[in-house]
């Protein structure tokens, strides 16, 4: 890690798992979960969630909705989170954000209690993902004095926006990527300008890692999230967040 902060701009972290669609599943796994884990996450609900895939038929592109009940799980302060649905588990750290350190254990901790219970036969995706919002200490804001990934204009457009989104995705090998996404955010009270920074580095090869390679994965991947996160602002904003120290690991 390059640098620690005293006030990380992380507003939410997030690992996801999604396993073999072979597994057996059963509707009791949730609240097993949920009862392994009740001492950390003690506050639970059902939920649905609603996923839109994009394929292409015999009439051009068609778009199929689906619906997934889950069992979502509480810490008591609604800061940590654990979902759990069919073949999936979503383990999620809200702000305030502390390190990966403390996030690595929560995700582990999460994820063997799911394999204990339901026993995969395996992966197919996995996922860790920041998303950050980065507060602009001037008014207005030029992305090029903070930012060195910034949506370029040209010289006969306008030099403030309104708006923007734009992303890119980059290539890790043959088997992961990193999306990264930029947009103008809200601003909350008493901050003049705010970006949103999402960067979600995730395995596009199912089944290239097995189930005792993922905590080396997940080194890997929060490596790669926290090399592209400095790669992106500048020394400017890097301040604003309490520039505590540089990192040996």
């Amino acid at each position: 890690m390059p640098y620690t902060y005293m006030n990380p701009p992380v507003v939410e972290a997030a690992c996801e798992f999604r396993f073999d669609a072979s597994s057996s599943w059963d509707l009791a796994i949730p609240g097993q979960v949920y009862t392994d884990l009740r001492e950390q996450f003690p506050d639970k609900e059902q939920a649905q969630t609603i996923e839109a895939t994009l394929g292409v038929g015999n009439e051009g592109f068609q778009q199929a909705i689906s619906r997934q009940e889950l069992l979502k799980m509480e810490s008591h302060d609604k800061t940590e989170v654990v979902q759990v649905a069919a073949h999936r588990l979503v383990v999620s750290k809200l702000r305030p954000y502390s390190s990966w350190g403390e996030f690595r254990p929560l995700i582990m901790r999460a994820f063997r209690s799911y394999l204990g219970v339901a026993q995969p036969a395996g992966l197919y995706r996995m996922g860790l993902r920041y998303i950050n919002r980065l507060n602009l200490p001037q008014e207005p804001a030029q992305l090029e004095d903070y930012l060195e990934y910034y949506p370029f204009t040209g010289p006969e457009l306008p030099s403030m926006m309104d708006s923007f989104l734009g992303g890119a995705t980059f290539p890790f090998g043959e088997r992961d990527s990193l999306n990264v996404h930029l947009a103008s955010g809200v601003a909350g009270q008493g901050e003049l300008s705010s970006v949103l920074l999402d960067l979600d580095y995730s395995l596009q090869v199912p089944g290239a890692v097995a189930i005792d390679g993922v905590e080396h994965w997940l080194e890997d991947a929060h490596a790669a999230v926290e090399r592209a996160f400095e790669a992106c602002v500048k020394p400017t904003l890097r301040e604003t967040f309490g520039q505590r120290q540089e990192s040996s690991t």
